[in-house]
């Protein structure tokens, strides 16, 4: 679905993924690490795929065999990243930044501004898990206040 949606909203709106690792997923820390050793190397679609349709299996060797079906080009180099747990600081920052929004659960999309100078952000939060028309609607209104 987020395919679709950058598709048809390209040039207008941007998007960004941020984790949020819930502390009841015991391995959601592991997983949103991997996934930024695997931005390392290009796309993450494939990979997070494969992190969807086995929400139960993502241990450390889980996420090394996914990273192999994904067709990394360098898997040894995901290996040491994922080992070394390069983006540890990464996602606990964006944990902080989540708790700072008022993020409780996931999935949670935001959309709106950022202001970095200010360092405020602006917008309607949806949490939860919620159908392609519910992200649409909030787009175009979103679109609509900022006349684009």
């Amino acid at each position: 679905m987020v395919a679709e949606l950058k598709k048809k909203y390209r040039g207008r709106v941007s998007f960004s993924l941020r984790h949020f690792p819930l502390d009841f997923h015991k391995e959601a820390d592991e997983s949103a690490i991997a996934i930024e050793c695997v931005r390392d190397q290009g796309p993450i679609e494939a990979f997070h795929r494969f992190l969807f349709q086995n929400q139960r299996a993502q241990k450390v060797p889980d996420l090394k065999r996914y990273a192999r079906q994904a067709r990394l080009p360098d898997p040894a180099r995901f290996d040491r990243c994922l080992d070394a747990r390069r983006y540890q600081k990464r996602v606990e920052r964006d944990m902080q930044a989540g708790n700072a929004i008022g993020v409780t659960g996931t999935p949670a999309v935001l959309i709106g501004r950022v202001d970095h100078k200010k360092d405020k952000i602006t917008g309607v939060l949806l949490i939860g898990a919620r159908g392609r028309s519910s992200y649409e609607e909030a787009l175009e209104r979103f679109l609509k206040e900022k006349g684009k």
